[in-house]
């Protein structure tokens, strides 16, 4: 009988990145955004995986992506909205997924007439 290997300890990745975390959690920032009647808070440091994985058309990495931008307490009221909605269709999802992108950012990509400002109406929110 040949004897088991021994086990290799685990890397631990959650000491390496805890710093990275705790910075990112202290810098925390949200803006508002109008959807529906309704205030929603965007974070300004959305979760880059699901952003990329999003990125290449996997549906339900974008459905994730767009979740992961809404602030954590909001983000189920925020999903039953998109989905409690009627004419939503390809365009409209690309045109909201856009202004979040943009209030995520803090950085428009066009206004809404020509002026300046924002083409999404964003408001400075508290941090939580």
């Amino acid at each position: 009988m040949s004897a088991m290997p021994a086990k290799k300890a685990a890397f631990d990745i959650d000491s390496l990145i805890a710093p990275d975390v705790a910075a990112l959690r202290k810098a925390q920032k949200w803006n508002v955004v109008i959807l529906f009647d309704q205030d929603w808070r965007i974070t300004t440091e959305p979760n880059v995986f699901a952003a990329l994985a999003g990125s290449y058309g996997d549906i339900e990495a974008l459905v994730s992506m767009i979740k992961n931008i809404v602030h954590p307490d909001e983000r189920d009221d925020f999903h039953k909205a998109l989905l409690d909605r009627d004419y939503i269709n390809a365009d409209v999802l690309m045109k909201i997924l856009g202004g979040l992108v943009e209030a995520a950012a803090e950085r428009p990509t066009k206004s809404p007439s020509g002026s300046s400002g924002t083409s999404t109406k964003t408001r400075a929110a508290k941090q939580s």
